[in-house]
């Protein structure tokens, strides 16, 4: 099949601008162990990037900041989440239908409600994905783990992908979860 022509970028993983990046990333620095990503870091993988967070930047509109640096860098689309407790990825849509698609997220440690976040964001955003971050749910939860089977029928009863983050984390957290060879047992059962 011959690569399709007149699609632009399409960001798979938009973030925006945090006011307190502490705070939005508590979830990963509560279960990191050394002393610098948990004291000297506002970003879990600032050791790896130079500059990151620029604190520079006015986050007083975090959509807007985000949709311009879409079009410095010649980004057509981008996926964000429409469940944070921010309410940007929402907004994003709100303002920008055309340029933002709409996404969710689970953790398999929800059981039972991580499902009925996915209906109930399907219903009210029509997402078109669900990812996960094995290594950021706490407590880690394996790729094969019968955890996430729940979510992966959801997604498939949907008819959307799973965008779920494989290999080595960018954060100082235990990889294991997330070892690459763990989706084949998934694949085999969901064909």
């Amino acid at each position: 099949m011959p690569m399709p022509t007149g699609v632009g970028i399409i960001d798979l993983m938009i973030g925006f601008p945090a006011v307190d990046m502490a705070a939005q990333y508590e979830f990963i620095t509560r279960q990191t162990k050394d002393r610098q990503t948990k004291e000297d870091f506002e970003f879990p993988v600032e050791y790896m990037f130079k500059d990151v967070p620029d604190k520079r930047i006015d986050k007083s509109d975090p959509v807007g900041l985000t949709l311009s640096e879409m079009d410095k860098h010649g980004i057509e689309r981008g996926l964000v989440g429409v469940d944070g407790q921010d309410g940007n990825g929402a907004e994003a849509l709100k303002r920008y239908p055309d340029r933002f698609i709409p996404s969710g997220h689970a953790d398999a440690n929800d059981g039972m409600a991580a499902v009925r976040g996915i209906q109930k964001n399907y219903e009210l955003h029509g997402i078109k994905a669900v990812g996960m971050f094995p290594a950021g749910m706490f407590p880690q939860v394996p790729i094969n783990d019968k955890k996430m089977y729940p979510i992966y029928s959801k997604c498939c009863e949907l008819d959307i992908p799973v965008m779920v983050c494989t290999g080595v984390p960018g954060p100082r957290l235990k990889m294991a979860c997330q070892h690459v060879e763990l989706i084949d047992e998934v694949m085999y059962d969901f064909p």
